[in-house]
């Protein structure tokens, strides 16, 4: 509201698509929801959020779960930060966005959440990879 120059997307798992069908089809989508990596992402869209979302002209990307895999393993190894699959798929994301191409400007701020990571989980999605 502050800075409505500012370009803001939202990421989800692609399994977990309905704000991203939502937002394609002008209508709230609650339908599709079943399982992910991410599983922080798995809530159902309201429509209060669906609301903010369209009034903002928020895009949504969506994204694997290798996808969200790798960006913690890039998260992990580069920036020494152990990222719950929730909040690594923002990163993932914005890998995502940069390439398909999409000009993501100058200055990119992606926020990161969360340290729940059963480490257990990880080191065997990690040597999956």
């Amino acid at each position: 509201a502050h800075h409505p120059h500012v370009r803001v997307w939202g990421v989800e798992p692609v399994t977990v698509a309905d704000a991203y069908r939502s937002l394609q089809t002008g209508a709230l989508s609650v339908e599709g929801n079943t399982t992910s990596i991410a599983d922080g992402l798995l809530a159902v869209l309201s429509a209060r959020t669906f609301a903010i979302l369209s009034d903002h002209d928020v895009e949504i990307v969506t994204v694997t779960d290798t996808d969200i895999i790798e960006a913690m393993a890039l998260l992990l190894t580069r920036a020494k930060q152990v990222v719950e699959p929730s909040g690594a798929a923002a990163l993932a994301g914005a890998i995502a966005l940069a390439g398909n191409g999409t000009d993501l400007g100058d200055d990119v701020g992606v926020i990161l959440s969360g340290g729940n990571v059963d480490l257990e989980r990880l080191a065997s999605h990690l040597r999956s990879m």
